[in-house]
């Protein structure tokens, strides 16, 4: 009889041992299972820009992901170690968000209870918590300092508010152009200044939101002064020759420009504003062979406003155009020798149109022959 019990004991020891029952609620204390499951997440945060975050997955079970309406998981569902990535969107309002996400088994896992040992399922929940856009309202310049011939001032609001514009005196407008949703160039136009007076014009950019304060921008033009270069003779321009001579221009000849080298030169009596080309003087008006270009002073504290081109030698039409040193154009005109008495509009106005420190030349499509009038203003 006792041998029967033992016998008995020996076979019910490896059921109590096993890892399931029939009854999976059962309260009958179990054997470890050695089934295993957690999870950690790379950041509890995120920036309004959105963004990725990290599941990492420890496990040897099936389990399975859910997430909110709006988190992307790559994966919904896994066994055994894994790792998902959740993206995260832009969060396109001014207010912090949250999101809710988990992963979850329903296998049996082992717990540290020596009464119950193991476990029917396991969810792990996780909370995101997603920062607000930061409000954004500035400018890449707010004060203008310009010659009295400018007639624009631009500058890029970088901005995700709702603004206004206003204007303080007549005479200054504006307009704007969106360069994508954060980027808006504006562009302040105004007359040029012909007053011996600055002037200055301001406006005023306000956010919708009234905890920050407006900004202000200040546009101050230089007061009209003028500076009259008189080229109308070419018998008046000098330069020094290779022997350290001071000499006339070269008389033009058919065969002269192979011959000749560019240097400065300028208007006697006036050698602090230098010219610069490869020129002859012809009949008086200033030479030089085609599509060459004759460089105009630069001169500190002033701007080129204007080329009056007042007399052309030529008895057909020429083209003289005042180029900046890329070749491109910022004025034109055309004339031959009778226009003087015809009335034809023949200056180049450049208001508005030369940056300081622009480098400009005087060409023309045919040989040169011309007499011309600059006019700088004051900055």
């Amino acid at each position: 009889m006792k041998l029967i019990e033992k016998t008995s004991l020996l076979i019910l020891l490896p059921a109590l041992l096993a890892c399931t029952v029939e009854d999976p609620k059962d309260s009958t204390p179990k054997a470890k299972c050695y089934n295993y499951f957690s999870a950690s997440a790379s950041a509890a945060e995120v920036g309004a820009d959105g963004g990725t975050v990290f599941l990492l997955i420890n496990s040897n079970v099936p389990w399975q992901i859910s997430a909110d309406r709006g988190l992307a998981p790559d994966v919904r569902e896994g066994s055994g170690n894994g790792f998902v990535n959740i993206t995260v969107p832009e969060n396109p309002s001014f207010d912090t968000r949250s999101f809710s996400y988990s992963v979850s088994t329903e296998e049996e896992l082992d717990v540290d209870d020596p009464e119950q040992w193991t476990v029917f399922g396991s969810k792990l929940d996780f909370r995101l918590v997603q920062a607000g856009m930061e409000k954004k309202f500035q400018v890449d310049k707010s004060q203008f300092n310009l010659p009295s011939s400018s007639v624009s001032a631009s500058l890029l609001l970088t901005t995700n508010l709702d603004y206004q514009i206003r204007l303080a005196e007549e005479g200054l407008a504006f307009e704007t152009v969106d360069d994508g949703p954060l980027r808006h160039l504006i562009n302040f136009s105004f007359p040029a200044n012909r007053n011996p007076e600055t002037v200055t014009y301001h406006a005023e950019i306000v956010p919708e939101d009234e905890s920050l304060e407006p900004i202000q921008i200040v546009i101050t033009q230089a007061a009209f002064k003028i500076l009259v270069l008189e080229c109308t003779n070419a018998a008046n321009f000098r330069y020094v020759n290779a022997a350290g001579d001071t000499l006339s221009l070269p008389a033009r000849t058919n065969s002269i420009y192979p011959t000749l080298q560019a240097v400065d030169f300028w208007l006697k009596g006036k050698e602090e504003y230098v010219f610069n080309g490869a020129v002859a003087n012809w009949a008086k008006t200033l030479s030089a062979a085609r599509n060459t270009p004759v460089k105009l002073p630069s001169i500190d504290g002033y701007v080129l406003g204007e080329v009056d081109v007042t007399y052309s030698y030529s008895t057909s039409s020429r083209t003289y155009s005042v180029v900046d040193s890329e070749g491109k154009v910022l004025g034109s005109c055309s004339r031959t020798r009778a226009d003087s008495d015809s009335g034809t509009v023949t200056k180049i106005d450049l208001t508005g149109l030369v940056a300081v420190g622009t480098e400009l030349s005087l060409v023309c499509n045919s040989e040169m022959c011309v007499q011309f009038i600059l006019t700088y203003a004051g900055i």
